[in-house]
């Protein structure tokens, strides 16, 4: 799931440009911005929730579960208002990210115990690479497409074909993961 998460965030944030004027209009253009920089929560959104639903809930860490949510909120709250008067909307989607973030990170605090958390982290690494590796390739389809449905449509193809194989490759071949391998082989 964090795989995919990494994929539809660095996804999302690179056709943003392309996405909001084709389909809101030219005068959402700035929006484009600030769905680019919200999209790079989603995986560490997603990663919280896997926590949360596959972990903190079924173990009875209810207590970690609501100190997280309540400081995310609390930050959120504070760090957005600030935030707003200095930056912006920027400064609600900067809250917003560090939100997220902090509620993450409470929450792989509570599982320490169990896990080998940096184990976990250092599985995700490779895929932050393949994200922002597809997202360049992604944002420079514009010097080439004029057509913004023929762009769109070519960076979802492009951006699915390079972060699906680069994805699989590191599953394959540097994770070892035996799950996708018996996935691959063929029945005999």
């Amino acid at each position: 799931t964090s795989i995919i998460g990494v994929g539809m965030g660095a996804g999302m944030a690179a056709v943003a440009p392309t996405f909001v004027p084709l389909y809101l209009g030219e005068d959402y253009i700035p929006t484009a911005n600030y769905l680019a920089l919200l999209a790079i929560g989603i995986p560490i959104a997603g990663l919280g929730s896997i926590i949360r639903m596959a972990y903190l809930i079924p173990y009875g860490k209810d207590k970690e579960y609501t100190k997280a949510i309540v400081l995310g909120a609390i930050i959120n709250i504070f760090v957005g208002g600030i935030g707003a008067k200095i930056l912006g909307t920027y400064g609600i989607c900067l809250a917003m990210l560090i939100s997220y973030l902090m509620v993450f990170i409470v929450q792989l605090n509570a599982m320490k115990e169990d896990f080998h958390v940096n184990i976990l982290i250092k599985k995700t690494v490779p895929y932050w690479g393949i994200g922002i590796f597809m997202a360049i390739v992604i944002l420079n389809l514009s010097s080439f497409i004029e057509n913004k449905l023929l762009l769109l449509a070519a960076q979802i193809i492009v951006g699915v074909i390079i972060y699906g194989s680069l994805s699989l490759f590191s599953l394959v071949v540097l994770n070892k993961d035996e799950m996708v391998k018996v996935f691959l082989r063929k029945k005999r």
